[in-house]
C-alpha cells in the first residue's frame, strides 16, 4: 500500500498540507532498526529546516539525541482528509489514528517550509514499496507553474518531471503533437562533462532510446481527439548510482501528466524486472543485478493490463518471460494506485474543452460512400499499388462526404446538435479523415476477425517468402541481401580492432562497445523523397533492438579479440525491418568468419482485438502495424529469447493474449532460423582476407608501463619499427590486454615478438641468443631482448682466459648466453662461458672440481683460525651450486627460475676471480664491477 507522513511540527503550525515527507528517508520505512514502539519512526526535531536529503538520523544518531521526534506513518486508506482532521492537543498527532498520549512530542518552535512569501507549499507526497524498496512521489515543492511537476526518488536518485499542454490554440489536425525528452544531468553525481564546452547538447542515444519508453505507453493513454500541443520533460537530478533513473522517469512523467490537466484514459506506471544468475525473479533490481541478469526487462502498463514491454535476454524461455511480466505488473497495479491517491488530493481539473471527435453519424457516412471498393482496394496484394488504390478511394470519399456533410449542415442548420460555427468548419477537415481511420482500420478488422484473410492474401500465420543471398558486395568483410516480402535489408559487418570501438559517456561512466549495430531507414525504401540527416528517435530504436537482439551471440573478447561494426541499410520496408535486420545481421556475422554462438532470427507480430473476438498475426505488414492493436517484436531461437519489444494501441492487453503472441513468434523463428541455415549452415571457418589480423596478449597490469615507456617512447619505437601507424596499430587495455591489429603477418608477429620482449621477465638459467650492444675492457653488454641488457664480465667470456674481448667478438655479433644472477643493484649478469662449455664438458668440470675440494678439505683438516673461516665461507658459498656425483643431473630442471638473488658461478676462486672482483676479499672486489663501469665511461 502506498504511504504518506505527516510532520508533527507542521500539524502544530496548523498546516493544512502533508509537508516535509522527504525528510523521511523512504528507504527508512523498510529497515526495522529505525523503528520505535507503535510503528513510529523517530526522527531529528529540525527536520523541517534541514535539506530534504541529509536530516534523516539512523539508529546510531537516534541514541545520542535528546530532542528527536516520532512520526506515525499510516495507510493512505485509513488517511482522513485534512480538512475533516481531528485537532488533537498541541503535543498530539492529527488525525493519524496514533495515541496521543504514547507519542512525546517536543514542543520546540520549529521554523515551517515555507514558500519564501510567508504563505505554505502546497506540498503533497505519495510512497509505494516497489520491490523490497520504497518509492516517493512528491509534488508542490518545485516547478508550481508547470501543469503537472513530480519528484520520483528511490534511494539517492531523484527524477524531476513537469507535464505541460497549450490549449489555447488548437491545430486543425487529426495527431496528437506530443512531445517526450529525457536529459540526465552530470551535476547529478558531481561530475561535468569532459568536453570544450561544460555543458550539455543534444540528446545522446541513451537519452533518446529513454524517451521513447516514456513516449510508447503514454501517447495510447491520452484521450482520443485530445489534439493541443504537450509536452513531458523528464530530468535526473540526483543518481546514486544504484538505482536506474528510466523506470522512475516513466513513472514520474505519468504522475506529472496524471496531475496536470491532460485528460487521461488510465494511469500508467513501469518497472524494471530481472532475473539474476541464480534464477530469482527481482522487482526493481540495482545496477548491478541488471548487469550480471541474464533478463533485463522494462514493463509498462494500467491496472488492467499490459501496454509496454522492452528489453534483452540471454536466451530465455518463453515461460520465464511470462512470469517475469506477470510479477512486474502486480508492482504496476501499486504504483498506479500511489498515483492515483496523489492525483485525489493535488490533482488539476481535467480539461473540458472542446476535442476533435467525430460523430457516429460520419463515421457511417464515409463507411457507405467506401461501399465495396474500399474492399476491392484492400484486397490488393501488393503494397505500392494497394496504397495506391486505398488513395484513390479515400480522396473521392472525402470530397463526397466534405459536400454532403455541409449540404446537411445547411438544411438541418445545425452540426453536432448545434449551431454551425466557423469553429467548427475548421475541424471539419480533421474529423473527415479520423473518420476514414477508423472505417478503413474496420474494414481490416472485419476481414481478419471474419474470413481470416489479411490484406496481402496470407493466413494468420503465414510467414511472407523469404530470399536471401549471402556476399552481394565483394570488398567487405561481410554481406548479407536478406528480402522477406516486400521488406529487404542490406546487412554488412566490419571487423576492426580495439581503436573502432564505439565510445560514449554517460551517468555510469565511459562506456566502449566492442559490438554495435546501426540501423539506416532512408527515405527511398518507403518510395518517398525526404531530407537526409543525423538518426531520428525511430532509427536508434529500432538499431538498439537489433543489436540486443544479436548482442548474445557475439563471442566473448579473449576468443575473438575483433571489434565488429554491423550495418543495416532498409532498401525496401513494408513491415517489421528491425526483425530483418536481425536476420541480416546473424547471416552478415557468419560471413564474415565471426564464431557466433547460436543463429537467432526475429520475427514481429500483430494483434487485432473487436471486443472478446481477437487474432494474433505473425510477420505484420506496415498497414496492420498502423491500423492493429500490437507490434511485437520478439528475436531469438528455438531456445529462447534475447530480445522483446511490444507496444499496444489499446487499453493494455491480457496475459493470455501474450502468452499465445510469444509461443506463436517461437514457431515462427523456427521456420525463419531453418531457411537461413539453408543457404548459411554456419560460419565461414576463416576470416576474409581483407581483414586486418589481430592478436591479442594479455600482460600482467604492472608491466604496462614498461611497455608504454615514458612519454610513450618505448610504445613509439615498436610502432615505428614495424612500419608505422599506417601498419600496426597496437591498444593497451587498463586490464592488460594488448591488442595489436595489421593487414601484414609478418609485421604483426613482429610486433608480437617486441611487445612480449618488452615484458618479457629475466630468470636465473635461461639461454638468449643476445647481441653485444658495448665492449669495454672489462666485460660487454649483451641485448638479451628487446629493452633488456646482460653485463657479462670478461672471465666468463670464454672458457679460457680471455686477455681481449675484442679480438674474439665484436659489436653488433651475436652469441648465446645464460643467465647467472639477477639483482636489483647490479643488474642481470650472463655467461657466454657456460653455454659453450656443454652439459658433457660441464659436468666433468664440476666433478674435478668437486674433488679438488674434497681434496682440499681433507688437508685442511683441524687447522683453526682464518683459513678455516675462509675455506667454511668458501665451502658455504659453493655448496649451492655445485652437484655431488651420486645426485642425477636434472636436465629438466634447466631454465626454471630460482632465487632472484642466488648465482650460477661454478667456476673455483682464482687469481683470476681475485682480480676482477670475485674473491672472498669483501668490499673492494664488492665494488669493482661498479666502479670500473663507471670510470671507464668516464674517461671515454
Amino acid at each position: 500500500m502506498p504511504f504518506r507522513g505527516d510532520c508533527p511540527t507542521c500539524n502544530l503550525q496548523r498546516a493544512r498540507v502533508v509537508s516535509c515527507w522527504s525528510f523521511i528517508s523512504s528507504q527508512s520505512l523498510l529497515r526495522h532498526e529505525t523503528v520505535s514502539k507503535n510503528s513510529c519512526w523517530r526522527f531529528s526535531s529540525q527536520f523541517c529546516a534541514n535539506s530534504f536529503c541529509n536530516s534523516v538520523l539512523r539508529r546510531r544518531r537516534i541514541c545520542s539525541r535528546q530532542d528527536s521526534h516520532l512520526v506515525q506513518v499510516a495507510c493512505l486508506e485509513n488517511f482522513r482528509d485534512s480538512d475533516s482532521r481531528k485537532e488533537e492537543s498541541d503535543n498530539g498527532v492529527v488525525g493519524n489514528g496514533a495515541d496521543p498520549s504514547s507519542v512525546p512530542w517536543v514542543t520546540e518552535p520549529v521554523a515551517p517550509l515555507g514558500s519564501g512569501r510567508g504563505g505554505f507549499l502546497p506540498y503533497e507526497v505519495a510512497f509505494v514499496q516497489v520491490g523490497d524498496r520504497i518509492w516517493s512521489f512528491e509534488t508542490g515543492r518545485f516547478a508550481r507553474q508547470a501543469g503537472g511537476a513530480v519528484v520520483v526518488r528511490d534511494g539517492d536518485t531523484m527524477v524531476f518531471c513537469t507535464a505541460c499542454t497549450e490549449t489555447k490554440n488548437i491545430k486543425s489536425t487529426d495527431f496528437l503533437p506530443f512531445r517526450v525528452d529525457y536529459f540526465e544531468r552530470f551535476s547529478s553525481l558531481g561530475k561535468t562533462i569532459g568536453a570544450y564546452h561544460k555543458r550539455e547538447g543534444r540528446p545522446s542515444d541513451l537519452e533518446i532510446l529513454i524517451s521513447r519508453l516514456i513516449d510508447r505507453p503514454l501517447r495510447p493513454m491520452i484521450a482520443e481527439g485530445y489534439f493541443y500541443e504537450t509536452q513531458v520533460l523528464s530530468n535526473v537530478f540526483s543518481y546514486d548510482g544504484v538505482h536506474l533513473p528510466d523506470v522512475l522517469a516513466i513513472c514520474g512523467c505519468s504522475a506529472s501528466l496524471a496531475l496536470s490537466s491532460v485528460p487521461m484514459k488510465k494511469t500508467v506506471a513501469a518497472v524494471r524486472v530481472a532475473i539474476d544468475k541464480e534464477d530469482n525473479i527481482v522487482i526493481n533490481p540495482d545496477n548491478r543485478v541488471v548487469s550480471t541478469a541474464k533478463l533485463d526487462l522494462v514493463v509498462s502498463g494500467t491496472v488492467d493490463g499490459v501496454l509496454m514491454v522492452e528489453g534483452g535476454a540471454e536466451f530465455v524461455s518463453e515461460d520465464s518471460l511470462m512470469t517475469a511480466v506477470e510479477t512486474a505488473h502486480h508492482s504496476i497495479v501499486k504504483i498506479c494506485e500511489a498515483i492515483d491517491s496523489l492525483v485525489k488530493r493535488a490533482g488539476k481539473t481535467k480539461f473540458t474543452g472542446k476535442v476533435i471527435v467525430p460523430s457516429e453519424q460520419m463515421i457511417s457516412l464515409v463507411d457507405s460512400l467506401a461501399g465495396t471498393e474500399l474492399d476491392d482496394a484492400l484486397n490488393v496484394f501488393s503494397k505500392k499499388e494497394r496504397d495506391e488504390a486505398i488513395e484513390r478511394v479515400r480522396a473521392k470519399v472525402i470530397d463526397l462526404a466534405l459536400s454532403k456533410w455541409k449540404d446537411s449542415a445547411q438544411q438541418d442548420h445545425q452540426l453536432h446538435s448545434s449551431t454551425p460555427s466557423m469553429e467548427e468548419d475548421e475541424y471539419l477537415d480533421a474529423k473527415l479523415r479520423m473518420s476514414w481511420k477508423k472505417v478503413l482500420s474496420s474494414r481490416m478488422r472485419q476481414f481478419i476477425l471474419d474470413k481470416q484473410i489479411r490484406p496481402d492474401g496470407r493466413g494468420l500465420d503465414t510467414i511472407r517468402p523469404i530470399d536471401i543471398i549471402q556476399g552481394p558486395l565483394l570488398r567487405t568483410h561481410g554481406s548479407s541481401l536478406f528480402t522477406r516480402g516486400e521488406t529487404q535489408a542490406l546487412v554488412v559487418a566490419t571487423l576492426g580492432g580495439e581503436e573502432n570501438a564505439q565510445h560514449y559517456e554517460t551517468l555510469d561512466g565511459e562506456v566502449k562497445l566492442r559490438f554495435y549495430l546501426q540501423y539506416f531507414f532512408p527515405p527511398f525504401s518507403v518510395g518517398e523523397v525526404g531530407k537526409l540527416g543525423p538518426p531520428g528517435r525511430r532509427e536508434i530504436g529500432h538499431g538498439r533492438l537489433a543489436e540486443r537482439a544479436l548482442a548474445p551471440i557475439i563471442p566473448p573478447r579473449e576468443a575473438f579479440p575483433y571489434v565488429i561494426r554491423v550495418e543495416s541499410n532498409i532498401t525496401e520496408s513494408n513491415g517489421s525491418s528491425s526483425m530483418a535486420s536481425v536476420c541480416g545481421g546473424c547471416l552478415a556475422l557468419m560471413e564474415a568468419g565471426v564464431p557466433i554462438r547460436s543463429p537467432v532470427s526475429g520475427v514481429a507480430m500483430g494483434l487485432i482485438v473487436d471486443g472478446s473476438r481477437f487474432a494474433v498475426l505473425t510477420d505484420i505488414l506496415g498497414i496492420e502495424d498502423a491500423l492493429g492493436d500490437m507490434d511485437f517484436k520478439v528475436a531469438g531461437n528455438t531456445d529462447g529469447v534475447t530480445a522483446v519489444q511490444m507496444d499496444m494501441k489499446v487499453e493494455g492487453i491480457g496475459m493470455d493474449i501474450l502468452r499465445q503472441s510469444l509461443y506463436r513468434a517461437r514457431e515462427a523463428r523456427g521456420r525463419i532460423l531453418k531457411t537461413m541455415l539453408d543457404v548459411m549452415p554456419q560460419p565461414k571457418p576463416n576470416l576474409p582476407a581483407s581483414v586486418p589480423r589481430i592478436c591479442a596478449l594479455q600482460i600482467p597490469t604492472k608491466s604496462i608501463g614498461d611497455l608504454i615507456g615514458p612519454g610513450g617512447k618505448h610504445i613509439r619505437n615498436i610502432i615505428e619499427a614495424c612500419g608505422g601507424e599506417d601498419v600496426v596499430s597496437i591498444y593497451i587495455g587498463q586490464d592488460g590486454l594488448v591488442s595489436i591489429t595489421s593487414s601484414d603477418e609478418e609485421k604483426l608477429k613482429r610486433a608480437v615478438d617486441m611487445v612480449e620482449n618488452s615484458v618479457r621477465r629475466v630468470e636465473i638459467g635461461q639461454e638468449y641468443i643476445g647481441k653485444v650492444t658495448r665492449i669495454l675492457p672489462f666485460g660487454m653488454f649483451v641485448e638479451l631482448f628487446q629493452g633488456k641488457e646482460g653485463w657479462c664480465h670478461i672471465s666468463e667470456v670464454g672458457v679460457e682466459r680471455v686477455e681481449s674481448i675484442d679480438k674474439i667478438i665484436k659489436v653488433g655479433d651475436e652469441c648465446k648466453v645464460r643467465v647467472i644472477e639477477i639483482d636489483e643493484k647490479r643488474g642481470v649478469r650472463v655467461s657466454r662461458r657456460l653455454p659453450l662449455l656443454g652439459d658433457e664438458v660441464e659436468e666433468e668440470l664440476e666433478k674435478q672440481e668437486l674433488e679438488q675440494r674434497q681434496q682440499q678439505n681433507g688437508e685442511d683438516k683441524g687447522k683453526e683460525g682464518d683459513s678455516k673461516d675462509e675455506q667454511g665461507r668458501q665451502r658455504r658459498y659453493r655448496s649451492s651450486r655445485i652437484r655431488t656425483p651420486s645426485t642425477p643431473r636434472d636436465t629438466a630442471s634447466r631454465g626454471k627460475p630460482r632465487s632472484p638473488n642466488s648465482t650460477y658461478r661454478r667456476r673455483t676462486t682464482t687469481h683470476m676471480h681475485k682480480d676482477n672482483g670475485w674473491s672472498k676479499g669483501g668490499k673492494e672486489s664488492g665494488e669493482s664491477d661498479a666502479s670500473k663501469i663507471q670510470k671507464e665511461e668516464t674517461n671515454q
